[in-house]
């Protein structure tokens, strides 16, 4: 139902009676004048006067759809660049690793390691960490071979594990901290970031903040421990603390 009479606005009113479900003012004799852009703003004039054509602003179809398509383009245009810059970063991805990504992803790390052969020595190699879902995969080229491993988990350090496992048994190492034989993350680090970080452990003594390490960072092949012999040092730090 039409509003009969004045709407003040501050200082000023709507001439006439306003429709609420058109939101434009009904003149004299039924006429109707408009209301403003986008039946949004009002057309203001002062009391007891009829609103200036002149002044009436009528935005129609084309301004309505102007402004959905000015807001598609720029939503559309947000999309290419990010979907560009995702590219780009799995260009460089595989340019570094050789490394084929078999989806687009944002989640993606890159840590320049040392690996370690008896037979072939020291070489470069570049560990790819993503996150897919729930799980953390690690993505690693060994040197000579070109042999690809991968290893999959609910966090970094078992999948870092994984495919250390992976490359013992093709007689290399992978020089890390989180290889080291004193090195365990705890539960919450698990938990809550993702395995990262982990303490360097001592016999009968709590972890300790200042002993955190990245598990990721490089580290010398004298420093390295194989997967079963680091799981056999934090069974026994456990139990030392009972």
């Amino acid at each position: 139902m039409p509003r009969v009479g004045p709407v003040p606005i501050g200082e000023v009113s709507l001439c006439g009676s306003t429709d609420s479900r058109s939101g434009s003012v009904l003149g004299p004799k039924g006429n109707t004048w408009s209301t403003g852009w986008f039946a949004v703003g009002t057309t203001i004039v002062p009391h007891g006067l009829p609103p200036d054509k002149s002044q009436t602003r009528r935005p129609g179809l084309h301004s309505v759809s102007f402004i959905r398509l000015s807001r598609m383009l720029t939503g559309a245009l947000l999309i290419a660049a990010i979907i560009q810059n995702n590219l780009r970063h799995r260009r460089i991805i595989q340019r570094s690793s050789g490394i084929q990504l078999s989806s687009l992803t944002m989640d993606t790390e890159l840590y320049h390691l040392k690996g370690y052969s008896a037979e072939h020595g020291v070489h470069d190699l570049t560990l790819v960490v993503r996150e897919v879902g729930d799980d953390y995969v690690i993505t690693c080229k060994l040197p000579v071979s070109d042999d690809l491993l991968t290893g999959q988990a609910d966090d970094c350090f078992a999948a870092l594990q994984i495919i250390r496992r992976k490359a013992e048994g093709r007689d290399w190492k992978i020089c890390c901290k989180g290889a080291r034989r004193n090195v365990w993350p705890s539960a919450m680090s698990r938990q809550m970031g993702g395995g990262v970080k982990a303490y360097v452990l001592e016999m009968g003594r709590q972890g300790r903040a200042d002993s955190l390490v990245d598990i990721f960072d490089d580290d010398d092949p004298e420093s390295y421990s194989s997967v079963a012999d680091q799981e056999a040092y934090a069974h026994a730090w456990f139990e030392s603390l009972r």
